[in-house]
């Protein structure tokens, strides 16, 4: 049971929207805020890596948070944190609890 003390983070779910841009085939994509809510962070793991001579680091990052049918593996997270903005990719979203009114999301921000 997830109590309302520790959700602390306020995330925006996005979904991606392809658009066109005049010009053939393919286009661009823009994201569009789809529901916020409130949940509680446990960082995973961190990983560096030497990427084109310079240290780039990936981490994932679990949240738990209540239930909501609007989030789907191709959306992405948008959260603010003392005023720098994250973007992390879903990884999973896991039920969680027996009766299934809590999730747990897995993330992974990509730097």
């Amino acid at each position: 049971m997830i109590r309302a003390g520790t959700m602390r983070h306020r995330l925006i779910i996005q979904r991606p929207i392809e658009t066109s841009d005049g010009t053939g085939a393919g286009g661009t994509t823009t994201w569009s805020d789809v529901v916020t809510m409130m949940a509680e962070r446990w960082s995973v793991k961190g990983s560096e890596r030497v990427e084109a001579a310079r240290n780039k680091q990936n981490s994932i990052v679990r949240w738990h948070c209540r239930h909501t049918s609007a989030i789907e593996p191709q959306m992405r997270i948008k959260w603010i944190d003392r005023g720098v903005t994250h973007y992390q990719e879903i990884i999973a979203i896991n039920q969680l609890g027996n009766k299934g009114n809590e999730l747990e999301i897995l993330a992974e921000e990509k730097t």
